[in-house]
């Protein structure tokens, strides 16, 4: 895909950040900020609250991108992604799942990896710490996750086809170093 600005491959990214998220929930704010002297831009979803989710228990679900624009012609990066599923609001301790893309720039870990939270059951201290590496997890797939296996009501009809057409386009726009 190619865009003519840094800025439509950043709002295109932002705006695909926003479409999978409207499948699991109807209030989704999602805003880009401009690009620091390193070109990151941070993408802000919901000004950083948790999204509630539709299900039986009182799931909520955190996400936290930032991206790189690669160059005109290749779009964005996500250089730094979270996606947290807690159980209640989202804190360490009520964390079930989080999973991280880093980079290596801020974040000790430089590969893409999950942590199993203590709300998931009991958890010995050094599973909780433990990073697993997963390789690349795109956020439609963590969305499909949490609405096969976590029982989430999704809110779109279209939401499988939204989530597969999107994986699509996630998993050629983005890319990590190991």
């Amino acid at each position: 895909m190619s865009f003519r600005t840094e800025t439509d491959a950043a709002r295109t990214f932002r705006d695909g950040i926003s479409r999978v998220l409207h499948c699991v929930s109807a209030r989704v704010f999602v805003a880009s900020g401009k690009p620091n002297a390193l070109r990151l831009r941070a993408i802000v979803v919901n000004g950083t609250r948790p999204m509630r989710l539709v299900n039986s228990v009182p799931l909520t679900l955190r996400v936290a991108v930032e991206c790189r624009t690669v160059a005109v012609t290749e779009g964005c990066a996500d250089t730094n992604y979270r996606v947290c599923v807690c159980l209640g609001g989202c804190t360490d301790d009520t964390r079930i799942v989080r999973v991280s893309l880093a980079s290596g720039n801020r974040n000790s870990v430089a590969f893409p990896h999950l942590h199993i939270g203590p709300a998931s059951g009991k958890l010995r201290d050094e599973y909780a710490r433990a990073h697993m590496d997963t390789g690349h997890i795109a956020l439609p797939t963590m969305l499909h996750l949490i609405i096969r296996d976590f029982a989430v009501d999704p809110v779109r009809i279209d939401w499988l086809s939204v989530l597969t057409q999107t994986r699509a386009f996630w998993d050629t726009a983005v890319s990590y170093e190991e």
